[in-house]
C-alpha cells in the first residue's frame, strides 16, 4: 500500500499542499514515486538529514522523481528540530508558495510526516493568507494526529505569523 498523503489545501487556481511520512525505499521507492506522480504531485519535498536518506534507503528518491517528471527538493532539518537559516528558511517557503501559485501540487515529507512536514506547510499556508489561529487544528484534524513534534517547532510557526 503505497504511502499516504494527507492534502492540506487545495487552492482555486488548481495548486496543492500535501505532508505526508517518508516514502518506503529501497525496492518500493520507485513504485512510491509512481503513486505520487498519479496523486497529481508535481514537487517533492524532503526534509530528511543526509544520514536519514541512508538510514531509510531514499538514496534515490531524486534520481526517481527526475527520472519520472517530478521536481524534488531537499531542504534538511533535524528531526524533531526547526530550521537553521532564517532568511533561507524564508526563500524556501516563497519558493513553495510560487510552485502552487502555478497550479502546482506540492508535497512534504519527513520521517513520519508530523512535525518538520507540518511546520514547512503550516509555514506556506501562513504565507498563503491563512491565519495562525486555528492553523495546527486544522492540520492535525487532516493528518489525524496532534502536530507539530514539539513546543520549539509550535513557537518557531507562530513566530513567522507575525
Amino acid at each position: 500500500m503505497p504511502t499516504k498523503i494527507y492534502w492540506l489545501e487545495q487552492f482555486p487556481n488548481g495548486g496543492r499542499l500535501g505532508i505526508m511520512a517518508r516514502p518506503r525505499g529501497n525496492d518500493w521507492l520507485e513504485s512510491e514515486i509512481l503513486h505520487l506522480k498519479q496523486q497529481g504531485v508535481k514537487v517533492l519535498v524532503s526534509l530528511l538529514e543526509t544520514h536519514e536518506v541512508k538510514e531509510l534507503e531514499l538514496r534515490k528518491e531524486e534520481s526517481y522523481c527526475t527520472q519520472h517528471g517530478v521536481a524534488y527538493i531537499n531542504f534538511p532539518i533535524k528531526d524533531r528540530g526547526i530550521p537553521e537559516n532564517s532568511l533561507g528558511t524564508t526563500a524556501f517557503l516563497q519558493s513553495l508558495a510560487a510552485e502552487i501559485d502555478a497550479g502546482h501540487a506540492v508535497c512534504i515529507h519527513c520521517r513520519m510526516g508530523i512535525g518538520r512536514s507540518s511546520l514547512i506547510a503550516g509555514g506556506v499556508l501562513l504565507l498563503k493568507g491563512h491565519p495562525f489561529k486555528g492553523l495546527l487544528d486544522k492540520i492535525s484534524r487532516l493528518r489525524d494526529l496532534k502536530v507539530p513534534d514539539t513546543t520549539e517547532q509550535e513557537q518557531w510557526l507562530q513566530e513567522k505569523s507575525r
